[in-house]
């Protein structure tokens, strides 16, 4: 019961987060260059960009900001009041396990396999080298339906503290939430029998990261401030 009580929090605070975000950075369906995936969760139990690939690593990425960012950086146009970047690269940090992977039941003969992620960083840069958007993010969660071939990861703890786009919003460090929905597994959501850990593979990614004000920062919400992650093969 704790264990299910515990993941259905989990979902619970993911869910509230992204009612109170708007839109930061949207990531477009198309990039630049496909047929790779964008993250791995590998045998000693390390989730992070899956090594060498674009969508995390080395450019192919196209983003949408709908506000203005100022500067000449490489790969930036602008069309009305939105900004594109194009071949952008985002490098998701080494994230390792927190203990074992656990399955609860969620429905009559349906169940949820799950684990706990340490914290890590992430950085979305421009074709030129410039920072776009820095970020940290705390303990956070990774489950999917057992058997299934997409899975989920959500922290509700991200700190934004660097970066062209963040910039244009404040100054100084902002706070939010990041999901980020794992598709195409290789290898269905399961717990490993040797390890106890969740089941290694590769994924394609979608996901979302939303930054929320502080209680003496209500005004920022006057500006679209959630990060979009659109991402297909």
């Amino acid at each position: 019961m704790r264990k299910v009580t515990m993941m259905a929090a989990v979902a619970a605070v993911a869910m509230a987060a992204q009612v109170q975000a708007a839109q930061l950075l949207d990531f477009k369906p198309d990039p630049i260059t496909g047929n790779i995936p964008e993250f791995t969760y590998d045998a000693g139990g390390v989730f992070h960009s899956a090594a060498g690939t674009d969508f995390a690593m080395g450019g192919g990425l196209i983003v949408s900001v709908p506000f203005i960012v100022p500067g000449v950086i490489a790969g930036k146009t602008i069309v009305g009041g939105t900004t594109n970047f194009a071949d952008v690269s985002m490098l998701f940090a080494s994230v390792g396990s927190l203990g074992v992977a656990h399955t609860v039941p969620v429905f009559p003969g349906i169940t949820s396999t799950g684990i706990a992620l340490d914290s890590g960083s992430f950085t979305l840069t421009a074709r030129d080298g410039t920072v776009l958007l820095h970020g940290t993010f705390g303990v956070g969660f990774m489950g999917g339906i057992t058997g299934s071939m997409v899975a989920s990861y959500q922290t509700d703890q991200v700190s934004y503290d660097a970066g062209a786009i963040k910039d244009v919003l404040s100054p100084g460090i902002l706070f939010g939430q990041a999901s980020i929905s794992l598709n195409d597994l290789s290898t269905p959501v399961s717990v490993d029998a040797r390890s106890q850990l969740f089941s290694s593979f590769d994924a394609n990614a979608t996901g979302l990261f939303s930054v929320v004000p502080e209680p003496t920062s209500a005004g920022l919400l006057a500006l679209p401030v959630a990060l979009l992650g659109r991402r297909r093969k």
